[in-house]
């Protein structure tokens, strides 16, 4: 099956890497994790490409070319666009301004470039375990009321661990290996009850940072640099825009009527 070939792969690739101690030990969990493709903040100039070291880069190409997790990340974004057309459309038209017009193209800054053609996210997340547990949290840094997509790989019975605790909604979901879950992952606390010990679970995320999206509504530029282009009337008017933003989130989520005639 696809998600026990997904996580066959990891396992394959896990014991090449030499990752620093803050890739296996962080705030979201005890557990080696690797980002991929395109985010912008925490101190970025621009949008720029997570940086790697050599060995970890081709292990992500690795991951990234391959059948299983080009698939399963095709089959995130079709769902995405299924059952949240506006927020999907949202994010065709501002990452791919971003891609469009990407001129970082120098050896410090390597072009941008998607990690998957078959996905509308710009950013992914193995997470290789061997138990992928996450503390709770928030991932602060994303889209407010954008989606993450995350699916559990591995080999453990899912119910006896594994589920996915959302603090806000008081919900706590079985989470069987081969599941795919979306969540606004920056406004709902989430975490993962513990697995059997001997068990193995790994998941694959897919995200976008928040920055991205301002880039793009800010001509390209940082927002010290769009302000300052601005008169002083177009700056209120943008900034009282910054204020309604949740509003405009909110009205990019689907309802039933949304939904009905596409399914």
């Amino acid at each position: 099956m696809l998600h026990q070939e997904a996580a066959q792969l990891l396992e394959e690739v896990r014991p090449s890497l030499k990752l620093p101690p803050k890739a296996c030990r962080h705030r979201r969990g005890n557990y080696a994790a690797l980002s991929s493709g395109v985010s912008y903040g925490g101190g970025q100039q621009q949008p720029s490409t997570f940086k790697q070291s050599e060995t970890t880069a081709a292990v992500i190409m690795i991951l990234n070319s391959s059948t299983p997790f080009y698939r399963l990340a095709g089959f995130s974004s079709s769902v995405f666009s299924t059952w949240a057309p506006k927020l999907y459309d949202y994010y065709v038209d501002r990452l791919g301004a971003i891609f469009l017009n990407d001129s970082t193209s120098h050896p410090e800054n390597p072009a941008l470039h998607r990690n998957f053609p078959n996905s509308v996210f710009p950013s992914a997340t193995y997470n290789l375990g061997p138990a992928t547990v996450c503390f709770k949290h928030t991932d602060a840094a994303n889209l407010a009321f954008g989606w993450c997509s995350v699916t559990a790989l591995g080999r453990y019975n899912p119910k006896q661990g594994g589920h996915i605790v959302l603090w806000e909604c008081e919900l706590i979901i079985e989470f069987p290996p081969g599941s795919t879950i979306f969540i606004p992952s920056a406004a709902i606390a989430h975490e993962n009850i513990s697995i059997a010990q001997g068990k193995t679970r790994y998941s694959f995320t897919q995200y976008a940072a928040g920055g991205l999206f301002r880039w793009a509504e800010h001509g390209l530029m940082k927002n010290k640099d769009y302000f300052a282009s601005l008169t002083r009337e177009d700056r209120e008017k943008e900034i009282e825009k910054e204020i309604q933003r949740w509003k405009k989130g909110l009205d990019l989520f689907s309802n039933i009527a949304d939904i009905n005639p596409l399914v």
